[in-house]
């Protein structure tokens, strides 16, 4: 099947749908002119610290896929990482499911990393950055348990954390791996197992990847602090970790594109109800926030793109 009648197949129609509905929801739930009036009080000053915070989480994650592949013995340029990190995100917006954060698999293997390699590498990366988004999920359900029915709070947590591991370990690697791996197309992820115990007999690159995995998120949610507080919120980067683990696990759950619309309606609900965060503060914050990171995705691969084209950048 090809992209465009995957994208368009009944499904991603729904889960766009979904989306959709979720996002109306979402301006349903805010006063929109006081949410307008934020987004017009912002300081312009604050895209700067921004655009740095974005590259930097970029380059955190190139320099986590670069420790992977060096011990598999393949070297990439961190500026070619960059860059298909840059467009996997960017495919994440209009691929179904979670198959877009899986195209950078495509991207490397124009740089002669086997296929089998890219997977283990991007499975890998994803496992650690699920393990880090779960232990902060984990300490935050603890943190603000008290204000919320405990027996709720433990329910919602399972049944989330539940749904996250099974997408990740059934409807990834068992999907990927089994009708895959095991399908038409093992040629070409040959030498996967390979590389996954390789990685896994590897704990200083595993760690690597993790320290990497922790600046690239410690960054963002210091940036997203440093938002709440320009609009006066009284939180910690600490509180702002915890609710965005909690976040970044239920926006797992398979019901829109990307979790697009269930992150946004997510923050919103934990920052007001957690930490009486105003809705419209917490939506100006994710709004400026995504976009900001998508506008510098699409603006650092056009300029690549003319880089290439018109061999300004020597590959």
């Amino acid at each position: 099947m090809s992209i465009k009648k995957s994208i368009l197949n009944h499904k991603n129609v729904t889960k766009s749908f979904v989306a959709g509905l979720l996002l109306a929801f979402l301006f349903y739930k805010i006063d929109l002119p006081i949410f307008w009036g934020l987004l017009k009080s912002f300081d312009k000053r604050l895209l700067f610290p921004m655009v740095a915070v974005a590259l930097l989480t970029r380059i955190f994650t190139a320099i986590g896929l670069q420790s992977f592949l060096a011990h598999l013995s393949y070297r990439v340029g961190l500026f070619d990482l960059v860059n298909a990190v840059n467009y996997s995100r960017l495919m994440a917006l209009v691929m179904p499911g979670r198959s877009g954060d899986f195209s950078i698999i495509v991207f490397l293997k124009k740089h002669a990393v086997p296929l089998g390699a890219s997977l283990a590498v991007t499975i890998f990366d994803k496992l650690i950055s699920l393990s880090f988004f779960s232990l902060f999920a984990f300490i935050g359900t603890i943190l603000f348990a008290p204000q919320m029915k405990v027996l709720i709070v433990f329910y919602v947590v399972v049944f989330i954390l539940s749904a996250g591991l099974y997408i990740k370990f059934h409807g990834l690697i068992h999907a990927v791996v089994k009708r895959i791996l095991l399908g038409k197309y093992v040629d070409y992820f040959s030498g996967f197992w390979v590389f996954c115990r390789s990685l896994v007999k590897s704990p200083s690159t595993l760690n690597i990847n993790f320290i990497c995995t922790l600046g690239k998120w410690g960054v963002s949610y210091c940036m997203t602090w440093l938002l709440f507080k320009f609009y006066g919120a009284d939180i910690t980067v600490f509180q702002v970790c915890c609710i965005s683990g909690i976040i970044s696990i239920i926006q797992l759950l398979p019901i829109s594109i990307s979790g697009l619309g269930v992150s946004q309606v997510s923050a919103i609900y934990l920052y007001n109800h957690l930490l009486f965060v105003p809705k419209e503060i917490t939506a100006s914050v994710v709004f400026l926030w995504l976009v900001v990171q998508y506008l510098f995705d699409i603006v650092f691969c056009g300029l690549s793109f003319v880089f290439s084209k018109y061999g300004i950048r020597e590959e």
